[in-house]
């Protein structure tokens, strides 16, 4: 093993100036030897101790090489099985592998922990989509070295640690990272119900003041901790009811942390929900469009006046041969015309309309070439499991390759599998192998509407090129909550070849991807 130690500066923190470097297994700091330096006061929250001996900060952790070890303490704020999270001053970093099965490794210490545990790491530091994670896999095995144990001996008298009180957003913010907070004031911006099973993520939306605060209660969460969790607090949140939260605060880009339920969350409703007479109600398109093509899908949204009203509304369209509206509010273009899409209030009288024409969709059906389960399976209406074996299928004409592609009802699902399945790492994609029969002018990718769209930045990305062995306009699409059409234009102006990859570890669902071309 690499035992290389590196200086690092001096680093300030609280009141102390200390030193880290990597950390080897065999100088581990244990329980005796790493309690007088972190402190025993009960009243000093675990997240703002001091680094212990040894210790590295996780700054230092992402900023170091790869192959060398560290220890790092922090709270686990995400935990997917085998693959956790961990959070502690204003940062987070992956540690992947923790598996404890007897089967598979006879490193006992490797076990990712609960939600809002405070643990100690020690692992390697390896690379995974260009960011510096911990692991406890190396070289094809688990690593006999690597460790995640909970810091008992911070808590010497076993007291709980209590959360934090928060009343205001900016206590939210990426700094207090990791810690076990009580969230004061959050009032529900809709009406939602904590199932029994999670196939998901759940998210919950909150305002806390003028600002929006995220819950999530992570599909991973033990299935025994989530039924504890719903037993112990309301199963049904409700729109305008004020309520107090215990969760975990995440790390996130945007600055702001998410709060995520642990074990030892609650929720408490500490006002009843309260609505004003809505008085107007506004519709607006996305991207402020004002046509839809046929057989296209164009997303509104309405939002109800005064933002203390119930913003539930209805929809309805003038002319369902024209275009149809969703519950959701997602219209489809079915024929030419003008149609006029109504969202009405609780209060009948208090409606909000927009008009919308439907544009003839006059590209040529030669012009086109549509991938859907039909055409690249050879079957639709079934659910069918991804296929990490490539394969082919031509699809007018133009032979496509495939791999880890699957079907749900009529549409596709690709993804991108985690460090720890199997294949490791690997992402669905799809691409032509043979020239289409001129060059592409766009592609348009239909996510589903059923599955919930959330925001997710470089969530896929399209490749396009004048040869199959030369895509060299790499192209990244974010997607934006509940929006589900994405068009992507390729650069240049003769590219005949396109390869779409899912780039992050969740599902996508497409209802179609349909390539135009010039």
């Amino acid at each position: 093993m690499n035992k290389k130690f590196i200086l690092l500066p001096l680093v300030t923190v609280g009141l102390l100036v200390v030193g880290c470097a990597p950390k080897s297994p065999s100088s581990s700091s244990s329980s005796s030897s790493s309690s007088s330096s972190s402190s025993s006061s009960a009243e000093q929250n675990l997240w703002e101790m001091d680094l212990v001996d040894g210790e590295s900060s996780i700054a230092q952790v992402k900023a170091g090489t790869v192959g060398e070890y560290y220890t790092v303490r922090g709270t686990v704020v995400w935990n997917s099985g085998s693959t956790f999270a961990l959070s502690r001053g204003g940062d987070f970093i992956y540690c992947y592998n923790f598996n404890e099965d007897p089967a598979k490794t006879s490193n006992a210490d490797l076990k990712a922990h609960a939600l809002g545990t405070y643990v100690e790491v020690t692992a390697q530091t390896s690379e995974y989509s260009g960011s510096i994670q911990l692991t406890a896999y190396v070289n094809s095995a688990y690593d006999p070295d690597a460790k995640c144990g909970v810091v008992d001996e911070s808590r010497p008298n076993g007291e709980t640690i209590a959360p934090v009180a928060v009343t205001e957003f900016a206590g939210l913010a990426n700094a207090n990272a990791g810690k076990l907070v009580k969230v004061s004031g959050l009032v529900a911006k809709g009406d939602y119900t904590i199932a029994e099973t999670l196939s998901s993520n759940f998210d919950m939306k909150f305002a806390l003041g003028t600002d929006e605060v995220s819950v999530r209660i992570e599909k991973y969460l033990p299935a025994d901790v989530l039924t504890t969790l719903r037993s112990n607090n309301p199963t049904t949140i409700e729109q305008a009811a004020t309520y107090e939260v215990v969760g975990v605060l995440a790390a996130a880009s945007s600055g702001t942390c998410r709060l995520v339920i642990g074990d030892s969350s609650t929720w408490t409703k500490t006002a009843e929900a309260h609505f004003d007479d809505p008085t107007a109600v506004t519709v607006t398109a996305a991207e402020g469009a004002t046509s839809v093509k046929e057989g296209s899908t164009l997303q509104l949204t309405a939002a109800v006046t005064p933002a203390t009203a119930k913003q539930t509304v209805t929809w309805e369209t003038s002319a369902a041969d024209v275009a149809t509206v969703s519950a959701n509010g997602l219209v489809t273009g079915v024929k030419a015309g003008t149609v006029t899409i109504t969202a009405k209030s609780v209060k009948a009288d208090v409606v909000g309309t927009i008009e919308l024409t439907v544009v003839a969709d006059t590209t040529p059906a030669a012009s086109k070439v549509t991938i859907d389960p039909a055409t690249l399976l050879g079957y639709s209406g079934t659910d069918i499991k991804y296929s990490w074996e490539a394969a082919t299928k031509e699809v007018n004409g133009v032979t496509f390759s495939y791999l880890g592609v699957g079907s749900f009802g009529n549409g596709l699902q690709m993804k991108k599998t985690k460090n720890s399945d199997t294949p490791a790492n690997t992402s669905s994609n799809i691409h032509n192998t043979t020239a289409f029969a001129s060059p592409i002018d766009h592609i348009e990718l239909t996510l589903n509407s059923g599955k919930r769209v959330y925001s997710n930045t470089d969530f896929f990305g399209v490749n396009f090129g004048e040869a199959a062995d030369s895509l060299t306009d790499t192209q990244t699409v974010s997607t934006v909550a509940d929006t589900t059409g994405y068009t992507v234009t390729p650069k240049g102006a003769n590219a005949t070849y396109f390869e779409l990859n899912i780039l992050l570890t969740y599902t996508a669902y497409f209802d179609s991807i349909v390539v135009v071309l010039k």
